[in-house]
């Protein structure tokens, strides 16, 4: 059977207890609408049949979709703190499939960056 991607990469970034990270999320709604916290906020962006074999898929290509809201004033080096999580991902065989620039939330104002990952889950 196969377990929810997001639910995955919620479990992976959790165990992990980064120390920069305030509040960890998944679904539809940012954690935090307050900018007082860093947060992620994991979703789904895609869900892609593929692998087609005598008119049946074998393969599911999952796409997530990851946020990270710094929190204002945030001191650390933002880039480094993405690297972080794209290596996390990609050492659990996630492929990195793109990455936003960091740009304001409109409603908090504090800067938050999207990357994109991709998984390919063999059917039974």
């Amino acid at each position: 059977m196969i377990s929810p991607p997001i639910t995955e990469v919620y479990k992976l970034i959790a165990k992990q207890d980064y120390d920069w990270l305030d509040l960890l999320a998944s679904g539809n709604k940012a954690p935090d609408a307050t900018g007082k916290y860093t947060s992620i906020l994991i979703q789904n962006a895609d869900e892609t049949p593929d692998g087609i074999r005598n008119n049946r898929s074998t393969l599911i290509r999952f796409r997530i979709e990851i946020q990270i809201f710094f929190k204002k004033g945030f001191s650390q080096n933002i880039y480094e703190k993405r690297q972080v999580i794209e290596d996390l991902l990609q050492d659990d065989g996630w492929i990195l499939s793109d990455e936003r620039p960091p740009v304001p939330d409109p409603k908090t104002q504090q800067t938050f960056m999207t990357i994109y990952f991709i998984k390919n889950y063999r059917r039974k």
